[in-house]
């Protein structure tokens, strides 16, 4: 695994939500949301970031948070809150393409291959998506840069 250290991403004029959904809730609220960005004459224009805060085995469900570039300035709503900057800063990062329900694994890599340079990962790990996603909820692949903080700033408007 190649880890870049001192790596940064920042986005401007993202919608965002958290909360804790099975993959059919969450594909729901992806759909909410999307309907609410054409409702307010915007579009999505860049990558979907996610955050996955927890994984919940026992009714394969997590706690996430997500993230929609989005092409200008739009209200906040009860479901959705509209970010206009995200900075991950002073990151270290590292490139994946393989299975979503490896990505445990590979966030384990991550904090082994960072402490062996003397660094500690905060969690959770960001994940910038590069492409679709492919495939059923239960065998999704997927490409991202995943991104640890180890410093994180956001502003709400």
């Amino acid at each position: 695994m190649m880890i870049l250290t001192g790596a940064s991403y920042t986005i401007n004029n993202a919608m965002w939500f958290r909360g804790k959904f099975t993959g059919p809730e969450l594909q729901a609220t992806i759909k909410r949301l999307d309907e609410y960005i054409e409702s307010e004459d915007a579009k999505k224009t860049g990558k979907v970031i996610t955050a996955i805060h927890t994984i919940y085995l026992e009714n394969r469900s997590s706690d996430i948070e997500l993230f929609v570039i989005i092409d200008g300035v739009i209200p906040s709503c009860k479901e959705f809150s509209y970010i206009q900057t995200l900075s991950l800063s002073d990151c270290i990062m590292t490139k994946y393409n393989g299975s979503l329900h490896l990505l445990p694994d590979v966030y384990r890599e991550l904090c082994h291959k960072a402490r062996e340079i003397g660094l500690t990962a905060k969690q959770p790990f960001y994940n910038v998506s590069n492409g679709e996603i492919i495939g059923s909820w239960i065998n999704y692949e997927i490409e991202v840069d995943i991104y640890a903080t180890l410093e994180y700033k956001c502003s709400r408007k």
